[in-house]
C-alpha cells in the first residue's frame, strides 16, 4: 500500500486534459506494453539478480501510466471485469496453496482421477474450486471484516 497509495495522492494533484489524441493514446499504448512485457520477462521469465531498483522503477512508471488511462492498454483493462477479478484475486491468491497443497497430497497421486490420467481436468478443476472458494471467502470473510475495520475507523 505503502508506494501505490504516495504515488496515487502524488498523481491525484496533476491537472491532465480530459482529450488525448489518437496518435497520444497509441505512443502511451506501445510505452505500457513495453513497459508490460519488461515486467513480465524480469520477474516470471528470467530473474536478474540485484535488478530490484530497476524492476521497481519500471512497475512506477507502468502504475503511472495505467493511472493515468491515456492508453489504450490502461482503457481496455479499465472496465468492470477487470474489477470483479480484482475484488476476488486476494482472496484466491490467500487459498490458493490451501488448495493446492489439498489436491498435491490428495488428488493429484489418485489413480483415478489423478494428473496422470486427467491431466488438463484435474488441474483445472483445482482452479475452479480456488476460484469459487475466492468468491466466498471475499463476502464471508473480507467484505464484513472490511466493514468492521471501517466502522473502528469513524
Amino acid at each position: 500500500m505503502g508506494l501505490g497509495y504516495l504515488i496515487a495522492s502524488w498523481f491525484s494533484r496533476w491537472n491532465l486534459p480530459n482529450k488525448v489524441s489518437l496518435t497520444q493514446k497509441i505512443l502511451v499504448g506501445i510505452i505500457e506494453c513495453f513497459l508490460l512485457f519488461l515486467l513480465y520477462k524480469w520477474t516470471i521469465i528470467k530473474v536478474i539478480p540485484y535488478f530490484l531498483p530497476v524492476i521497481i522503477l519500471v512497475f512506477t512508471s507502468l502504475f503511472i501510466l495505467f493511472l493515468a488511462q491515456r492508453g489504450f492498454l490502461s482503457r481496455m483493462l479499465n472496465n468492470n471485469i477487470c474489477f470483479q477479478l480484482g475484488k476476488y484475486s486476494f482472496s484466491a491468491y490467500m487459498i490458493q496453496e490451501i488448495f493446492f497443497n489439498i489436491a498435491k497430497k490428495y488428488i493429484w497421486p489418485n489413480p483415478d482421477f489423478g494428473v496422470i490420467h486427467h491431466p488438463v481436468l484435474s488441474i483445472f478443476a483445482v482452479i475452479f474450486l480456488i476460484c469459487i472458494f475466492g468468491v466466498i471467502v471475499y463476502y464471508i470473510i473480507e467484505k464484513p471484516f472490511y466493514k468492521i475495520i471501517k466502522n473502528l475507523n469513524k
